[in-house]
C-alpha cells in the first residue's frame, strides 16, 4: 500500500471508492503512481476541457497566483465582470452566477427557481445526477446516495428519462422547475430521443402557463 493510500484510508472520509493514484497529467493523458499511462476520458468530471497542463491555462493560473489568490465575492474582482459579460453574451442570459462546482450551481438554480415562482415542487428524471449538496441531492435520482439523507426538504418527482408523456402528466401549476442532464453522465453516456427537449419544453410550458 502506498503512503498516500495508507494515510487516505486512515484520515479521509470514504465518500468515494478509489483504486488508483493519479500523480500527473499532460494533454489528454494521465499517469498513475506505478508509471502506467491512461487516456483520460473523465477529464476531472468534465472540468479539464483543455486537457492537463495546457501552457495557456497553466500560465494564466501562475500569473493570477502571483497577483491575488482569493478575496471572495465581498469585493469587486478585476476580470470577473468582464468574464460575466462574455458569458452573458454567449448564453443569452441577462446575468450569470459563478460557483465553485456543478452542485453549487444547481443549488443556486434551485433557490432562484423557488424565489422567482414561489413554488417548491421539482421534477427530474430517473438516473439524473445533479450533485451531492442538500439541494442538488434532492433532485438526484440515485437512491443509494439520496435516500439515506431524506427528508431533504425539496420535493422532487422522478420520471423516466426521455418520456415526454410522463412529463406532461407530471408538470402542473405547482411545479417550480424541471431539472435535467441534457446527456446523462453518471449512469453512462445516455442521449435522449430526437426532439425530446423541444417537445418536452413546449409541453411543460403549456402545462404550467395554460
Amino acid at each position: 500500500m502506498s503512503p498516500s493510500k495508507e494515510l487516505d484510508e486512515k484520515y479521509y472520509m470514504p465518500a468515494f471508492g478509489r483504486d488508483m493514484e493519479i500523480v500527473r497529467g499532460k494533454g489528454s493523458y494521465v499517469w498513475d503512481s506505478t508509471g502506467k499511462k491512461y487516456l483520460d476520458l473523465v477529464a476531472g468530471i468534465a472540468v479539464c476541457n483543455t486537457g492537463h497542463c495546457h501552457p495557456a491555462v497553466t500560465g494564466a493560473i501562475c500569473r493570477q497566483a502571483q497577483t491575488l489568490i482569493h478575496c471572495s465575492s465581498l469585493y469587486y474582482i478585476p476580470g470577473q465582470a468582464e468574464f460575466a459579460a462574455k458569458l452573458s453574451a454567449a448564453s443569452g442570459l441577462g446575468k450569470v452566477f459563478f460557483g465553485n462546482f456543478g452542485a453549487e450551481a444547481n443549488d443556486g438554480a434551485i433557490k432562484l427557481a423557488i424565489r422567482s415562482t414561489g413554488r417548491h415542487e421539482f421534477t427530474s428524471f430517473e438516473h439524473d445526477s445533479h450533485g451531492r449538496t442538500v439541494g442538488s441531492l434532492a433532485c438526484t435520482h440515485k437512491p443509494d446516495i439520496r435516500v439515506p439523507f431524506e427528508p431533504l426538504g425539496i420535493p422532487c418527482t422522478f420520471i423516466p428519462y426521455g418520456a415526454v408523456e410522463a412529463l406532461k402528466g407530471c408538470v402542473t401549476k405547482k411545479t417550480t422547475a424541471v431539472i435535467f442532464e441534457p446527456i446523462q453522465g453518471e449512469t453512462g453516456v445516455i442521449i435522449p430521443p430526437n426532439d425530446f427537449f423541444q417537445e418536452s419544453g413546449t409541453s411543460a410550458m403549456r402545462q404550467v402557463f395554460s
